[in-house]
């Protein structure tokens, strides 16, 4: 009797784990989707749209951590039973040690995971370097203007520039 409830019990963490396993690559393709989102938001300069979808990772973000702790609970519990240390159980050992149909389910996972991460980091990774060189593009731009013009001009006390000496190069043309 009390092995069949242990056995019973056993299978609910599996279950339950199967469940955060796919709240959690839900969340993930969330997130990739508006990584991807971002991409177009910054290369069409649809700043709010950029602001917003950054606001939007937090928030899953928050949900994957949520959804983390939980999942670590689970798999210290299914570790205990399994009398595996929590920092040695993997998905790929958990799948080896249960029967079907966990056992390809965790496999499928472990397997999705793994894609999703590469590709959420590659997609991050891109994405900082298109903002990165942006960055780099309108510092160079700003260094452009500030020494197109001489710096013989000053201010006057109804805070107009005034130009001492008429010279300088503007964008434009020559002054």
């Amino acid at each position: 009797m009390q092995e069949r409830q242990v056995g019973e019990r056993l299978e609910n963490l599996l279950d339950e784990l199967l469940n955060i396993l796919d709240m959690e690559m839900n969340q993930y393709k969330e997130l990739l989707s508006l990584l991807y989102k971002q991409r177009e938001y910054f290369k069409s300069g649809d700043i709010k749209g950029f602001e917003g979808n950054t606001k939007q990772q937090g928030t899953i973000v928050l949900r994957i951590k949520t959804i983390e702790e939980a999942r670590k609970y689970i798999v210290q519990t299914i570790a205990q039973h399994f009398n595996i240390p929590t920092n040695e159980f993997t998905l790929s050992k958990l799948s080896k040690l249960v029967e079907s149909p966990y056992d390809a389910q965790y496999t499928s996972y472990r397997k999705d995971i793994t894609k999703i991460l590469r590709e959420l980091g590659n997609v991050r990774e891109r994405n900082s370097y298109l903002v990165q060189h942006a960055l780099h593009h309108v510092n160079g731009v700003l260094k452009t203007f500030a020494s197109s013009r001489s710096s013989e001009n000053g201010y006057s006390n109804k805070g107009k520039i005034e130009n001492e000496i008429e010279k300088g190069k503007f964008v434009s043309g020559w002054c």
